[in-house]
């Protein structure tokens, strides 16, 4: 269910990406898409998932442990610099040691307008993570 509602947010970010970044964006992600017979996508979230929720556990342990009335979605929001930092430093190990070409093309293509789009999809990604790791009632 994380990796279906990962592929969701990751499918309407990409679909309401606009102008020449757009473009560039939605077709890296149509030709990522078609790899590995359609399953190219929710397998890399699959592999991606251990190493974001390591990187978000530092800053959902100070959600849990902060005193405050908010959602993680707006805690995370002062947060959302060192989140995509975190998030990129990750996906870069990856594409680094990548195997398929192709895929490692287009993150290269890709990679310049990553923070900014990361940063863009950190709200929805806060609330997938707020979905599956809600703070805990006292």
């Amino acid at each position: 269910m994380v990796v279906a509602d990962c592929v969701k947010l990751i499918e309407s970010e990409v679909a309401r990406k606009s102008g020449v970044t757009g473009l560039a964006i939605r077709t890296g992600y149509a030709v990522v898409r078609r790899l590995d017979g359609g399953q190219m996508v929710p397998k890399l979230v699959f592999d991606l998932l251990p190493d974001f929720a390591a990187a978000f556990e530092p800053f959902h342990l100070e959600f849990r442990e902060a005193d405050v009335p908010l959602s993680f979605v707006d805690f995370a929001a002062k947060r959302t610099p060192e989140l995509s930092e975190a998030l990129l430093a990750i996906t870069d190990g990856k594409a680094q040691h990548a195997k398929n070409g192709v895929l490692k093309k287009v993150y290269e293509n890709l990679r310049p307008a990553a923070k900014r789009s990361i940063e863009e999809a950190m709200p929805g990604t806060c609330q997938v993570v707020e979905k599956y790791a809600p703070r805990a009632k006292s």
